[in-house]
């Protein structure tokens, strides 16, 4: 009896091993994965790009809990755009003017603006979200492009502000 319960254990840690650990192929990384970047802890939403081809445009976009926004400006036949970005913490019913700041050269923050002006591109700009809800872009006066593309990736990560 105790010779047949000694081969059962063996047997079943044998194959309890075999079904837990023992693997020949590699762990397949997601579609998502570059390397040095984090898979899936605190990722980066990129959201869906905003074109403006006119003045007095606005464009509005919710946010779902990202604490820090970099905005990449593209434009075609650039002269002179001007648009600010304002932030809302009550769901899209109150906006007000957002700071952000410009990046100058490599991570370098140059100083903080609420309105900004671009001449030429393409541009960076970093802005802390934290607590926002949503944020919208609106064009001034001042715009002579045939189109300019605001593109916004937000993450949870802490950024530079």
């Amino acid at each position: 009896m105790k010779k047949i319960s000694a081969v059962m254990m063996a047997l079943v840690l044998t194959i309890g091993l075999c079904l837990v650990g023992c693997s020949s192929t590699p762990e397949r990384l997601g579609a998502g994965y570059y390397p040095g970047t984090l898979t899936s802890l605190l990722p980066n939403y990129p959201y869906p790009p905003m074109v403006f081809t006119a003045t007095s445009q606005t464009l509005t976009q919710a946010l779902s809990g990202q604490s820090y926004c970099t905005f990449s400006v593209t434009a075609n036949t650039l002269t002179t755009a001007t648009f600010t970005i304002e932030g809302s913490s009550d769901g899209g019913t109150t906006y007000y003017p957002w700071a952000v700041a410009p990046l100058a050269g490599s991570a370098t923050l140059a100083s903080v603006l609420t309105a900004i002006t671009v001449t030429t591109a393409p541009k960076m700009y970093v802005a802390n979200v934290a607590g926002l809800t949503n944020f919208e872009i609106v064009t001034s006066s001042t715009f002579t492009a045939t189109s300019v593309t605001v593109t916004p990736v937000c993450t949870s990560n802490k950024g530079l502000l």
